[in-house]
């Protein structure tokens, strides 16, 4: 434990930051650009690469990637998906309503006849 000791006073010592030297950096840089420039030779800088896998690889993911209707349609697909899903947990309620008129015999004239029904459930699941 004794020869533990100055470790452990060492290990709480603090040091003062090393003084940092003066930055200087120039005030305009410019590089040349590879692609001359043009926002047009960006859109498919891999077919400069002359790799032809490289191209071969990339059209076939483009090709198989969704565009943004496709994805936007696959993720209302999935919130109605989870929707349905939730819609078994909440209460279910139910009501018939009908109504008719007509003549009567017993009666000797015309008569209305008019019924309803209204159901409700919740089924809980713990």
């Amino acid at each position: 434990m004794l020869l533990c000791l100055p470790l452990w006073i060492t290990a709480c010592a603090v040091e003062r930051p090393a003084a940092q030297a003066p930055l200087s950096a120039p005030t305009h840089w410019q590089a040349p650009l590879p692609h001359h420039g043009q926002v047009a030779d960006l859109a498919r800088w891999w077919e400069r690469q002359g790799d032809p896998l490289l191209v071969e690889l990339i059209a076939a993911a483009q090709d198989a990637s969704p565009d943004l209707a496709q994805a936007r349609a696959r993720l209302a697909q999935a919130r109605a998906v989870q929707v349905a899903a939730r819609a078994s947990l909440l209460p279910a309620v139910d009501g018939q309503a009908s109504a008719s008129r007509g003549f009567n015999q017993q009666l000797g004239g015309l008569a209305t006849t008019a019924q309803g029904a209204l159901q409700a459930g919740w089924e809980i699941d713990l």
